[in-house]
């Protein structure tokens, strides 16, 4: 038996075949890919130095309060180099890529 796709005679066999094909390629590739990523994320993490002494300091200084930041902010001294306005999804990704730049930044929200 055969049918009539964009004027070639394809037979149910080769369709049969080739659908067959396209999802266990699919398959090996849905399910080996990620696999592949996270035994490279691993073998990173393994390679990676641990921290000095001096990186983990810097989080075991306490947190400012709320009242500080407000202190701080209204402080005429102090210039920062940007003002981000608004801590939504894109702000706050917005003061992170500043931050990490080196930029002193400072984050407003109406909450």
């Amino acid at each position: 038996m055969s049918m009539k796709i964009f004027g070639y005679r394809v037979t149910w066999k080769r369709l049969v075949v080739a659908g067959a094909a396209a999802g266990v390629g699919a398959l090996a590739f849905m399910e080996g890919v990620p696999k592949l990523l996270e035994a490279r994320r691993m073998r990173t993490t393994r390679l990676r130095t641990p921290p000095t002494k001096e990186e983990l300091a810097r989080f075991q200084v306490p947190m400012t309060s709320r009242q500080q930041n407000i202190e701080r902010m209204m402080n005429s001294n102090e210039i920062f180099d940007v003002l981000v306005i608004g801590a939504g999804a894109t702000g706050v990704g917005v003061a992170l890529d500043a931050a990490t730049r080196g930029l002193s930044t400072c984050m407003v929200d109406k909450q």
